[in-house]
């Protein structure tokens, strides 16, 4: 079953709000084996809103509108639903009854603006909607079905999933669209890509696509119109060979969070990890400290900013600082090495580096990072050198160390070179 879903909002249109409509309504119903086909955002314009309806209704039995049924002026869409379907608008009593009640028990006067939002098309079928007061609504027109829904997430969210989705359900086909999302880091799309060659060269069970980011490259592997069973298997199977062909590059599944899976295997192994970090700004601690229970593995970091404090509060030695400077293999490993020491934790990470725009040097360019850690088997320090801006420099280099301690973890055998 394919849907065309319109958004409606100049807010969206001018970016002064992301459309996360558009990515729930498209994952949810592809979970139910409906495929959001064509997605159109238009202003609040009567004939923008009105060409969208006409469009979608003449191409796909099932078209999806979120936003524009609010109280306010530019609140027009359904206007313009009532207009294709060659309807009035008509009271709704019970939604108004219902409104009087809303306002009565918050001690407030339900004005014109909010009365209007019980008017709907004449003959449409209303959707409760418990957390506003803009109800949704159903119109029918011959096998096609068009679903007007408030475009408030927390509102639309409830009526996706309560009304929208059990009543496409009956006019399924029982297949389904599925995904999986492999996480992948520590290596560029172009090499992910080059690993993957023989699964895109001879796969025609499932598609793959390749999301790059500042903390990796996700590979999204999709099935269309299968029975679940069959779906999660031909996943399932492509997982496994995914795993076979990147290595250790692969890190996670799906919402899996490098921080949640090192967090996961310090709980294991019984494990404490204490951080020093300079350039990332406390970004690591931040990460490491996002899951619930992280106290249980999680000892304290030190953001450890200038030269002082790193003497001060990691015990580096001055003379290593003055020799070779903040942004150093030595400088990351007595870093490492003291946040270990001073906090009795079995693992030491620590961040030094330059994330610019301002600060590099021929010698050490912008970009620059050390990692290093300390453990009782193991001093280690590694060299990278990040694209990028500031921002995506920190973003890069506290993943970088997150994974180093999933290769310590995890691996038996850790080379830092491993993909």
């Amino acid at each position: 079953m394919h849907a065309l879903l319109i958004t409606i909002g100049d807010e969206i249109l001018l970016g002064n709000i992301v459309n996360s409509n558009a990515a729930f309504i498209g994952r949810e119903l592809a979970r139910h084996g409906i495929f959001i086909a064509e997605n159109l955002t238009v202003g609040d314009k009567a004939d923008a809103i009105s060409h969208a309806i006409e469009q979608g209704m003449g191409r796909y039995e099932v078209v999806i509108s979120t936003g524009g049924l609010g109280p306010t002026e530019d609140d027009i869409t359904k206007n313009e639903i009532a207009r294709y379907f060659g309807k009035s608008l008509t009271v709704h009593e019970p939604w108004l009854n219902r409104l009087r009640k809303r306002y009565e028990k918050a001690n407030r006067t339900l004005g014109r603006r909010n009365r209007d939002q019980a008017l709907i098309p004449e003959g449409a079928e209303v959707l409760e909607n418990p957390n506003g007061t803009a109800p949704g609504l159903i119109l029918e027109k011959g096998r096609r079905i068009f679903f007007a829904l408030p475009g408030v997430p927390c509102e639309m969210k409830w009526l996706i999933l309560n009304r929208v989705i059990p009543r496409l359900q009956d006019r399924a086909s029982g297949s389904v669209i599925r995904h999986r999302m492999l996480l992948t880091t520590g290596i560029p799309e172009s090499t992910v890509a080059k690993m993957l060659e023989p699964i895109t060269r001879r796969n025609q069970e499932f598609s793959l696509a390749f999301l790059p980011s500042s903390i990796g490259v996700r590979l999204r592997l999709t099935v269309y119109h299968r029975p679940e069973s069959e779906a999660v298997s031909i996943l399932s199977d492509g997982e496994k060979c995914i795993r076979e062909l990147v290595g250790h590059a692969m890190y996670g599944v799906d919402d899996e969070t490098l921080s949640g899976i090192v967090g996961s295997a310090l709980i294991t192994q019984q494990k404490r990890i204490a951080v020093a970090e300079s350039c990332t700004g406390g970004l690591i601690g931040h990460w490491l400290t996002e899951t619930p229970g992280s106290s249980v593995y999680f000892d304290r970091a030190a953001t450890t900013y200038s030269n002082q404090s790193k003497i001060d509060l990691l015990d580096v030695a001055p003379g290593t600082i003055e020799k070779y400077g903040a942004v150093s293999k030595e400088t990351a490993q007595e870093m490492a090495a003291g946040i270990r020491k001073r906090s009795m934790a079995d693992i030491g990470l620590s961040v030094t580096g330059i994330a610019g725009p301002t600060g590099g040097t021929p010698e050490k360019p912008i970009g620059l990072v050390y990692i290093g850690l300390s453990a009782a088997d193991r001093e280690t320090v590694d060299r990278f050198l990040f694209r990028g801006g500031r921002s995506e420099i920190k973003i890069r280099s506290a993943q970088a160390a997150l994974d180093m301690v999933r290769k310590y973890l995890l691996l038996t055998s850790y080379d830092p070179n491993l993909p």
